[in-house]
């Protein structure tokens, strides 16, 4: 009887979508499991071009399916579990439920089909206040995941991901390496967040964030948008990746609230900007201005997902979160499309 691994094929293709969108999550932490050191380190390339070995599709016609009534391990526990898993003629699908996992439901298909070349990937996922792992205070995390790609290797997947991605997170407190997303190290983000916020010793306690961003062909249509509110500032940051070259070129602006309890002589207005390869992104000095201040988006060719006066309302709103998703329904809630489907992003 053939031994049934498809679980490293598996682990491949939802990895390379998780890292590939990882940055998105940086600054509200990451809905699902990444790496930190680049996966290529002889070329220091972030994205591996080994070719994925598709023997498991040949050789196994397999369907599995597991029900439980509870599942438990050092990350939490999740209710009420459904997987199913079919492998045969070079096509993989995989699905997996739960109404109730650490705090919310979750809801994950994979699709991989190599009986066409280039093979084709889709992966969508959802998940609802959700907590990464037990401990209290975990910021609970929500997520809309649609995204579609072809290839046979981190690398010529990454290069083709096309589709959306929707991150929500709730109020919680974190650490400075669970903002890195496994893109950013921990003291880089610690730098980043030591520059917006003065002072900032440890890492913000989080009051909300939302953010959204479109994928074309590896790279965002417009900056991905991610705002963030902490008991004493909001942040903004727009970032641009283009996963075929492996770069990324973000701008992260914060302002002090009023009525928090800083004094006037610590009132701040503050933007820090990070550019480089996705393996080795820096804080590099701002000489030719603010990239994505309202809505200029100078690398896009003035296109943006937020425009001018959204951008002042944002820095200064203490609903900021709420008013970063109502300008973004209003521009992606489209009767029938993808997004309009998710009762999370649009309902």
């Amino acid at each position: 009887m053939s031994k049934v691994s498809n679980t490293g094929l598996i682990r491949s293709v939802s990895n390379t979508t998780a890292r590939a969108l990882g940055f998105l999550a940086n600054s509200v932490r990451s809905t699902v499991g990444v790496k930190v050191r680049p996966a290529d380190s002889a070329s220091k390339r972030f994205f591996s071009a080994q070719p994925w070995s598709l023997a498991v599709l040949d050789a196994v016609d397999a369907e599995i399916k597991i029900a439980a009534a509870r599942v438990k391990s050092r990350r939490g526990e999740a209710r009420d579990v459904t997987f199913r898993g079919d492998v045969g003629g070079r096509q993989l699908d995989v699905q997996m439920q739960s109404p109730q996992a650490n705090g919310g439901p979750i809801d994950f298909v994979l699709a991989y089909d190599a009986s066409q070349q280039p093979a084709l990937a889709k992966l969508s996922l959802s998940l609802e206040n959700v907590r990464l792992n037990p401990l209290p205070g975990v910021v609970p995390m929500s997520a809309f995941v649609d995204v579609s790609a072809q290839g046979n290797s981190e690398r010529t997947l990454a290069s083709s991901l096309t589709g959306h991605v929707f991150i929500q997170a709730g109020a919680g407190s974190a650490r400075f390496a669970d903002f890195g997303g496994g893109l950013l190290t921990g003291d880089l983000v610690q730098g980043v967040f030591g520059k917006l916020l003065p002072a900032a010793d440890r890492p913000p306690d989080l009051n909300c964030a939302v953010g959204y961003g479109e994928l074309v062909d590896g790279s965002f249509a417009v900056p991905a948008t991610i705002v963030m509110q902490t008991p004493v500032a909001n942040v903004l940051i727009q970032a641009q990746a283009d996963f075929k070259q492996e770069t990324i070129s973000a701008q992260l602006d914060s302002r002090s609230l009023k009525g928090t309890g800083i004094s006037l002589g610590n009132v701040f207005s503050n933007t820090v900007q990070l550019e480089g390869s996705l393996s080795t992104p820096e804080i590099v000095s701002n000489t030719k201005g603010l990239l994505w201040r309202y809505g200029a988006a100078l690398a896009t060719g003035g296109i943006s997902l937020i425009g001018e006066s959204a951008y002042k309302r944002l820095m200064v709103d203490r609903n900021a979160c709420a008013t970063m998703k109502t300008t973004l329904q209003e521009k992606v809630c489209v009767p029938g499309s993808t997004l309009d489907n998710s009762a999370l992003v649009c309902g």
